[in-house]
């Protein structure tokens, strides 16, 4: 098969929990070269076609952006049995990460600068809502719109990245499953209750973005993703003007109408909020662009020293897996499918396409994906570029996790986990466990789950959390009904008790069906 272009792999940026992010290097001809992105489905996954078809629909959808607010995809192809992406490299950070870094040094982030910055995300938007092909729109919804997909670089660009959970009538995945979509404190009150989103929930995400980056709270902030998600669909959130009684009337304005519950009360469309944005930004801060967010960077990299992407650390890779300094020729097609693959229309997730969040799930399970998203989608394209928050994947062997919630967007530290394979006992003399907390509750704790094969749909009291390895923050001293599900394998459950212990990990073995038709 042809090979379309050498990329050098120089080390990792990022481990996520089903993707790895490297700087590379594509070489070409008479001395030809320049720092690319490659992000890879990792080895655990990359045997799961579901999850290879939404690497492949991020590529597909992203290559029909050409726009300068668009992270750009370069290339896609299959090299050393994986499917490679290769991304423009924005030389910078995430917005996440700036607004933390301005954070910890007791830093504002000024208010027009977050204005402008919502202003380019939402031009990206305007854009992708609006491509056409043959005639017909195409239908893109981003899914996932808020800070930790916004890039910027040190120069003041602003590009919005991450098209791995969009939704699009060309897509090869499922995207009308019910599955919850999103990152939990961004997505809009439909998406929060498995509903479909259309291009007024992204509004509202980047509306949600907004009164972050003004304010300095989630909306919809609520002490665990759970009870976070209950207040989402509710759409209920502070008023911005009461946590930052200054706050310029005009961004008040923006916002009030942006995050509406209703999605016939928002901004029609992403061009009429764009134009709203606009005129705020030429008669409020006729003074705000790529310069003065370019010079505030700067002051910023001055105070804190946070390396650029070109400039950061390599992130800890398993020496099994290793590929630094690998050279990479991608293929045009990828190995035949093997049998034993899920066929690209599986259903991954069951159950109402609006699920419900119980009254008394909320109160005794305080659990939550690590990388606030839930569902597949979520699970296999976490918003990993430039993030340093990352969620560890689980192969045969899980990569173990902290096991306590760090600092945002703080590296995790490895550590040997704790396999519960099989139950760990309650104490013999304490009879059943209680199911509500003690007058003093203890703090949450990080509990992985994990199975044999991964890729499982996950379960717990009841509730859908995704697929495995799925990283969840649970309430010590209880215990928990643990199931999965997979095409092709018996159902496995168990009663799985959960101390106030560090480094714990949940796993159950999945026995194949004697006979498996699809």
């Amino acid at each position: 098969m042809p090979a379309h272009g050498r990329y050098s792999v120089l080390h990792k940026i990022a481990n996520g929990g089903m993707a790895e992010i490297y700087l590379g290097r594509q070489q070409g001809a008479a001395g030809f070269e320049r720092l690319v992105v490659l992000k890879r489905i990792r080895s655990a996954m990359s045997a799961e076609r579901a999850f290879r078809d939404a690497l492949i629909d991020e590529a597909h959808i992203a290559m029909t952006l050409n726009h300068s607010n668009v992270v750009q995809v370069l290339d896609l192809g299959y090299s050393g049995g994986h499917y490679f992406l290769i991304l423009e490299m924005v030389d910078g950070w995430n917005l996440n990460m700036v607004f933390r870094r301005a954070e910890a040094f007791g830093l504002t982030f000024p208010p027009e600068l977050a204005l402008y910055c919502v202003t380019e995300v939402c031009r990206a938007l305007a854009f992708a809502h609006s491509r056409v092909k043959d005639g017909k729109p195409l239908g893109i919804v981003h899914c996932d719109v808020s800070p930790h997909n916004v890039l910027v670089s040190a120069e003041g660009e602003v590009k919005l990245t991450d098209f791995g959970i969009a939704t699009a009538s060309h897509r090869r995945g499922r995207s009308d499953d019910g599955i919850i979509r999103g990152k939990v404190g961004f997505m809009s009150p439909e998406q929060a209750g498995g509903g479909k989103p259309d291009a007024r929930s992204d509004l509202f995400s980047l509306g949600a973005t907004l009164y972050f980056l003004v304010t300095g709270k989630k909306a919809f902030a609520a002490g665990t993703d759970l009870l976070s998600l209950a207040l989402t669909q509710k759409g209920e959130f502070e008023p911005p003007e009461a946590l930052r009684p200054n706050l310029d009337p005009g961004i008040v304005k923006v916002l009030q109408r942006a995050m509406k519950k209703q999605p016939e009360e928002r901004y029609p469309s992403a061009e009429a909020m764009l134009a709203a944005l606009e005129d705020l930004l030429r008669s409020r801060y006729p003074r705000t662009g790529p310069s003065e967010l370019k010079s505030w960077l700067a002051e910023l990299e001055l105070t804190d020293q946070a390396p650029r992407v070109s400039h950061a650390p390599p992130a800890p890779e398993p020496e099994q897996e290793s590929i630094e300094g690998s050279a990479i020729f991608l293929q045009d097609h990828a190995e035949p499918q093997t049998p034993a693959e899920r066929p690209a229309d599986t259903r991954w997730l069951t159950g109402s396409a609006k699920p419900a969040l119980p009254g008394a799930l909320l109160k005794r399970l305080d659990a939550a994906p690590r990388n606030a998203k839930l569902g597949f989608g979520a699970a296999v394209l976490a918003s990993l570029i430039l993030s340093a928050r990352l969620v560890t994947c689980a192969g045969p062997r899980p990569e173990p996790l902290a096991s306590s919630a760090p600092a945002p967007d703080a590296a995790e530290p490895a550590f040997p986990g704790l396999d519960l394979t099989t139950e760990v006992p309650e104490p013999a003399d304490a009879g059943p466990q209680p199911r509500i907390a003690a007058e003093k509750s203890p703090e949450p704790i990080w509990v992985q789950f994990t199975s044999s094969p991964p890729g499982a749909r996950l379960t717990v009291e009841k509730q859908a959390f995704g697929v495995t390895p799925a990283r969840l923050r649970v309430k010590p001293g209880l215990t928990y009904e643990v199931s999965l599900a997979r095409d092709g394998y018996k159902p496995a459950s168990k009663r799985a008790y959960v101390p106030n212990k560090p480094n714990q990990t949940i796993h159950l073995e999945l026995e194949k069906k004697s006979w498996w038709p699809f």
